[in-house]
């Protein structure tokens, strides 16, 4: 399907340039008149709507700006697709996709440096450290995402439970609820990525400790089997999936969002991005967020992130319509448009937002709590070795459990640094 659905938007692509002749003018045709053209792979709804509200708000203060959206709802076709565009010389102006993704698009001179612009004094230091490159400033951060647990806070007081501080209370929690024929926690798991994101909450906590493993790691000077923590995550992980009632490698993310959602569970491990589909879902459920507990209190971390972003074509002629978009976007009432509609965090500092829904407020706490990690400034998997961590080793384990810890462990050491010599050799 993902490479059907790539075809026909080459396809498409190769088409409009026919007809287009790659044209690349400041103006399209009326005075003064610009049609910015933008990308992105946004598969929420509620993102496609506030991006729209943006667009059309700047449209109504000035009529000579418009706003083309190509929404592309498979990633890894967005992925090739802008790079295909760039290739034939006809890059979208406005791009959706964080720095840390598009390194090669930068240093190929792709992508516009944004560092003088007035809107971009609209963020903290360490928000816009993760969108620089070289002292330069590449990407427009919009919002920020946390891998969490959502919880039902009227499931918890039914059976007088409260946020666990510890991680043996996570369990008695677990347990509790089992007992009372409650699914403790909605996984998705079909969708094997959503594993992995289960697994991210305890390498994270591993990474509270230990903030180099990757960089010894990458390096060929350690194995995740030389950080007990990371091991005993894996056996965290276990214990609290053999908790668990249904299927969940027969449960797709959807699913469980909606099993979630209408109660038949009490809580769910996902990221901040499910909050409005969640609400969606349950316009009046009472739900909360808490970050995974760790074992002792104090190592509680939970995985801070640029959930969404935006990057500039350095060959667009837009650059007032788009400067018209981002100092509109990145203000209260832009950002106010964002949060409502998709319930995230806001990236831009000094944000006040209006009627809040309770679970961002949770995940708002959990931000300035101090118990994060910056996933987008601290070293981790990247391409391949993301790929074999998430995708791979986090399900496996959990799925085959006719093998052991260790079993599973040598093997994730095997293949990560197999894969790891091979992407050094190649620099």
């Amino acid at each position: 399907m993902k490479r059907t659905i790539l075809f026909f938007l080459l396809l498409a692509l190769t088409v409009s340039l026919v007809f287009a002749g790659g044209r690349r003018e400041g103006s399209d045709g009326a005075a003064g008149t610009q049609t910015v053209t933008s990308m992105h792979f946004m598969g929420e709804q509620a993102k496609r709507d506030a991006l729209q509200g943006w667009c059309d708000t700047v449209t109504r203060r000035n009529s000579q700006y418009r706003f083309d959206i190509t929404p592309i709802t498979d990633a890894p076709a967005y992925l090739q697709l802008i790079r295909t565009r760039i290739a034939a010389g006809d890059p979208a102006d406005v791009m959706m996709g964080a720095v840390r993704d598009y390194l090669d698009l930068i240093d190929a001179g792709h992508i516009a440096d944004l560092t003088n612009l007035p809107y971009m004094r609209n963020y903290e230091h360490e928000i816009i450290s993760a969108s620089t490159v070289n002292g330069r400033v590449y990407g427009i951060p919009v919002s920020m995402g946390l891998i969490l647990m959502f919880y039902n806070k009227d499931i918890f007081a039914r059976y007088n439970l409260s946020v666990p501080q510890t991680y043996a209370e996570f369990i008695q929690i677990c347990e509790t609820l089992r007992t009372n024929n409650v699914n403790p926690i909605a996984l998705g798991f079909r969708d094997r990525w959503m594993a992995g994101v289960d697994f991210m909450m305890e390498w994270y906590i591993v990474l509270n400790r230990h903030r180099d493993m990757f960089v010894e790691i990458d390096a060929g000077r350690r194995r995740f089997a030389d950080y007990p923590e990371f091991r005993r995550g894996m056996e965290r992980s276990r214990q609290r999936f053999a908790l668990v009632t249904g299927n969940p490698f027969g449960t797709n993310n959807d699913q469980a969002i909606q099993s979630f959602a209408r109660g038949d569970a009490a809580m769910m491990s996902n990221g901040t991005w499910s909050i409005s589909t969640v609400r969606e879902l349950a316009p009046q459920g009472n739900f909360g967020l808490f970050s995974l507990p760790a074992d002792n209190p104090a190592d509680t971390v939970s995985r801070l992130f640029i959930d969404d972003a935006f990057m500039i074509s350095s060959r667009t002629t837009k650059m007032d319509a788009i400067n018209a978009l981002f100092e509109f976007a990145l203000s209260s009432d832009g950002m106010n448009i964002w949060v409502e509609n998709t319930k995230l965090l806001p990236a831009v500092a000094g944000v006040t937002i209006r009627n809040p829904d309770p679970m961002l407020l949770d995940a708002q706490n959990e931000m300035r709590s101090g118990r994060t990690i910056f996933a987008d400034v601290v070293p981790g998997p990247v391409g391949a070795l993301f790929d074999i961590l998430c995708n791979v080793f986090s399900p496996n384990f959990l799925a085959d459990l006719s093998r052991t810890i260790d079993q599973h462990l040598t093997e994730l050491d095997l293949q990560y640094a197999e894969q790891a010599s091979a992407m050094r050799a190649a620099r």
